[in-house]
């Protein structure tokens, strides 16, 4: 009890500690009176060199601020930012001095792998709600990045079909940019618009330099409030073309049936054509639908171990349809609370045969909605300890709305339903959420869902679910205080045992989590060594919903910013929990380095010592894990990942496991727009069976190799030809191959 009570001492003091540092002059907003942005009826070549007759009476920006390290103070280097329009396209330069060009980061690479070079970025909140907008990035070659930024969070997965041009010259770089106003949306109206917008450049070097176009206020919470108003765009019409995408694919897989005997055999033979298309309704509504889609997944998950993983595993969503406007979708819980809590998570989605997604923004109003038919179920059981998991053969037909109603730019209010249905079964969810911003430092989340659920009997008997119809709640509320050089959180979460969420990630039901957190900042301007310090302490008790304690913890961690474009990180803690009855007391602590201290060159490394549980005996354990990894851009063209894993699991007796593995990825950029690809993963497995109450091998290997050739016009005009085989170790301890695919996928995108 003892620590509980130094604990709990910290948070009191350094909640006595709020007070912010007010030798810091709060910057003024962001102007009230929108700039002009003139509009041409020319047009230009986007090559990367600023000689069009447009660029001489566009609007010019100069970036005068650096936001990161140093807080609104005279940049190192000289940055421009040319705005202007014409009747289709919102057209952008930046003009990027550097006195050192030899310096300059800049790599061929797939579109939105651009954020480590230096790079410039345009932001565009179109419907001047100052809640969401659109960033466009590119590099000194031109590659592309673009985003949709909620506040704070950058989200990669929305694309659009737009160009880009970089050029380094000796005096710096310049990009050039060329929107078309149909791949963005906003509202229409007669004569000038009136958007939020910010300018950014991002200069990478011994630390990393953020450089914009307006002095930024660290006390306040809203990112998008403090950007400055645009006016112009009169003959801009939002999107409202018909986006037709067909594609062709041909997939071969074989395996070997009598393996590790035998010969390969053919399992499937598909060739199968499909069609995803795309009606912009209105300016504020738009319509896809795609019927036999090609949902196969070209780039494969990162690697992680599921050895001693009492819940299942949450993978990031990669298929084009599901991201694109996934945003929609989300809820502010979502983003502001840690944790396995998400209603909506497409990856449960395996094997789409038809769907339809509508989506817009109609003033205060906004809203999402897809259902789709997939040719397979796959469910996941929660619980308060662990989880199980099934794939089911059977058809199911998937659907999700979202709606939320904005009240200025403070408050969101907003519901879900989703609901999935199949033969002798169905769960469906239904929830209200709110989101209020109570002024530039204070925000309270909320939010409530019900489900009500149907397994299949025989399913229900063989994973220990209820007969018959059940249904259950969970609720959760966050509180926050963001402010520049402290913060404090309060966060509450429960979750029935019958609670269910079939079509999202919610792995842990039958729990009360209450948590509490408090944290200081030091600021430093990049001149020094250290360029930021944070340190946090939170606290956390989580209760059986029968009443039974199962954690209570407490976690202290800090990083530091230094040289070399780097961030060390540590923690340290202890908690009591219980498990199967059993209680445990544990600690853990580790340390995590990140840096980059060349254009060529980056790295990372984590470490950790922690009390465990051995899930699969319920017993104590103790893990060390330590996994280096590092990023060689041996030139402009050629990359290459490595990251590695060494993770033990010590129980009374001796060693349980020792897990080795290896990711790498080989990367070779022929140009902005080709590139080819080799992924293998390695994992090496060694057990000790004599203290394993259950039959397991000694030891296992397997490896996952992947080849892909792509050639990308745009993000829906593409040509993909790849391999992937998965090898496994036969009694010899030989890796042998189990399986092959062999796959072709042809893409073009129609604007009609």
């Amino acid at each position: 009890m003892k620590e509980y009570i130094v604990s709990l001492a910290i948070l009191i003091v350094l909640q006595s500690l709020q007070a912010d540092d007010l030798s810091i002059q709060t910057p003024a907003t962001a102007p009230n009176v929108p700039l002009t942005i003139p509009q041409t009826s020319l047009s230009i070549k986007v090559d990367g060199i600023l000689d069009d007759e447009v660029w001489k009476t566009a609007r010019v920006f100069e970036l005068r601020y650096e936001v990161e390290p140093g807080e609104n103070v005279a940049p190192p280097v000289q940055t421009e930012c040319l705005l202007a329009s014409n009747e289709n396209y919102l057209l952008a330069a930046f003009r990027c001095r550097d006195s050192q060009p030899a310096l300059i980061r800049a790599h061929y690479s797939d579109r939105d792998q651009v954020l480590n070079d230096d790079h410039v970025l345009l932001q565009f909140d179109t419907f001047n709600d100052e809640r969401r907008d659109f960033v466009f990035a590119g590099n000194p070659v031109g590659i592309q990045g673009d985003y949709i930024r909620l506040n704070q969070s950058m989200d990669a997965s929305w694309d659009a079909i737009w160009d880009c041009a970089g050029r380094i010259e000796d005096g710096g770089y310049v990009v050039e940019f060329a929107i078309p106003f149909d791949q963005l949306r906003f509202r229409k109206t007669d004569g000038p618009k009136t958007w939020g917008f910010a300018a950014y450049r991002v200069l990478p070097r011994n630390v990393e330099h953020v450089i914009g176009v307006f002095p930024q206020d660290r006390n306040n919470n809203c990112a998008q409030c403090q950007m400055i108003k645009i006016l112009g765009f009169e003959a801009a019409v939002p999107g409202k073309a018909v986006e037709l995408a067909p594609t062709l694919t041909s997939v071969r897989t074989d395996i070997r049936p009598d393996w590790p005997q035998g010969g390969f055999q053919a399992q499937t033979k598909e060739t199968e054509v499909g069609l995803t298309a795309k009606w912009g309704l209105t300016s504020d509504l738009t319509l896809q639908g795609t019927i036999n889609p090609d949902f196969s997944q070209v780039e494969a998950d990162a690697l992680q171990l599921d050895i001693n993983q009492p819940f299942a595993l949450f993978f990031q969503e990669k298929r084009p349809f599901f991201t694109e406007g996934a945003d929609y979708f989300e809820t502010s819980a979502n983003r502001q609370i840690e944790g396995m809590l998400n209603p909506v998570y497409t990856r449960t989605i395996r094997d789409p045969r038809w769907g339809f997604k509508l989506t817009g923004k109609t003033g205060s109003h906004t809203f999402g909605a897809f259902s789709l038919e997939d040719g397979l179920t796959n469910l996941i059981f929660p619980g308060h300890e662990r989880s199980l998991s099934t794939s089911l053969s059977a058809s199911h037909t998937s659907s999700a709305f979202r709606y939320r109603y904005d009240v200025g730019n403070r408050y969101s209010f907003g519901a879900l339903v989703t609901d999935r249905e199949g033969t002798g079964y169905f769960n469906r969810l239904i929830g209200l959420d709110g989101d209020l911003r109570l002024n530039d430092r204070n925000r309270i989340v909320i939010q409530a869902l019900g489900s009500s659920t149907r397994y299949p009997e025989s399913l229900a008997k063989g994973f220990g679910q209820p007969q018959g119809p059940f249904s259950d709640w969970m609720w959760l509320a966050h509180y926050a205080y963001d402010a520049r050089n402290f913060r404090f959180y309060a966060d509450y979460q429960d979750l029935g045992t019958d609670f269910r969420a079939d079509l999202g990630y919610i792995p842990r039901v039958g729990y009360s989590k209450a948590e509490v957190g408090v944290g200081l900042t030091w600021w430093g301007d990049g001149s020094g060594f250290l360029n930021r310090a944070v340190f946090d302490a939170n606290f956390d008790q989580t209760m059986k919903k029968n009443g039974g304690l199962m954690e209570r913890e407490i976690e202290l961690t800090g990083y530091v910013q230094g040289p070399w474009d780097s961030t060390a990180f540590l923690y340290y803690g202890a908690r009591k929990r219980v498990y199967e009855g059993l209680r445990f007391s544990q600690d853990f602590k580790g340390f995590a380095l990140m840096a980059n201290p060349s254009g060529a060159l980056q790295f990372v490394g984590a470490c950790a010592w922690e009390d465990k549980i051995d899930y699969d005996h319920g017993r104590p354990a103790s893990e060390f894990y330590i996994a280096p990894g590092a990023a060689l851009k041996l030139d402009r063209r050629l990359n290459l990942n490595l990251n590695g894993t060494y993770l033990i699991l010590d129980v009374k007796g001796g060693r349980l496991f020792r897990v080795d593995a290896l990711d790498t990825t080989f990367i070779y950029q022929f140009s902005r727009k080709t590139f080819f690809r080799a992924i293998l993963q390695y994992m090496d497995v060694v057990r000790n069976p004599g203290l394993y109450a259950f039959p397991v091998e000694r030891q296992t290997k397997s490896l996952f190799t992947q080849l892909l050739f792509s050639y990308k016009l745009n993000p829906r005009t593409v040509l993909f030809l790849g391999y992937s085989d998965n090898a496994l170790s036969d009694p010899s301890l030989s890796l042998l191959r189990s399986d092959r695919t062999f796959f072709i996928k042809l893409g073009y995108a129609w604007t009609l």
